[in-house]
């Protein structure tokens, strides 16, 4: 910003930005005709205020939008899950798998969001894989899912991941009933020929 004055050949700019701190050295500095601040994410009103030797002011006032055009960075990434169906399975042929939760960073956002998805594939109970702390999970089918774990920060930008989930059927089958000691006559369907047709559920 620059400033002519009746009298004053050199008018003294300067700058505030009400209830904002700029980050680094928190100032507005000039070399030359040039002027830089280093701002936050997000919109801050600047007021330049020029004072000439006797004290007379004007002012106007800008505005600096900074917008957030970076992805959060996953910190890591579940690999190659396995489990198998007799781990946290009722004899359904699904299977609780636990894991260690996706993390995320980012440049200005403190509390990035992540969410998972199963594409195609619908989780069984309640569809969704939940969170607690650290650590996630979800109720699985037999064979391998692959989940997208999708990291957002406030800006909207969005980063993934994807990782695969195994499950295998180690359960044996369960036999309902199995028939007891079956007693028949070669009479019974026989020919002659000393043989027997028995019949059973």
């Amino acid at each position: 910003v620059s400033a002519t004055d009746n009298a004053d050949t050199d008018v003294a700019i300067t700058y505030a930005t009400a209830g904002v701190t700029l980050a680094g050295d928190a100032s507005i500095t000039v070399s030359g005709s040039t002027a830089s601040g280093t701002f936050a994410v997000g919109t801050t009103t600047v007021t330049a205020t020029a004072r000439d030797d006797a004290g007379n002011t004007a002012q106007c006032e800008f505005t600096v939008e900074v917008t957030d055009d970076e992805v959060p960075t996953i910190g890591s990434c579940p690999q190659g899950l396995t489990e198998v169906t007799s781990t946290g399975g009722t004899g359904d042929g699904l299977a609780t798998v636990t894991f260690t939760a996706v993390s995320a960073t980012d440049n200005a956002d403190t509390d990035v969001a992540i969410t998972y998805a199963t594409a195609g594939v619908t989780l069984a109970g309640d569809a969704s894989i939940t969170v607690s702390g650290s650590t996630a999970s979800g109720t699985f089918a037999v064979g391998t899912t692959t989940v997208t774990a999708t990291a957002r920060d406030d800006a909207g930008n969005t980063a993934q991941c994807e990782f695969t989930v195994e499950v295998t059927d180690d359960e044996v089958p369960t036999i309902g009933s199995c028939p007891q000691g079956l007693t028949e006559v070669t009479s019974t369907g026989g020919t002659g020929d000393g043989l027997a047709t028995v019949t059973f559920t």
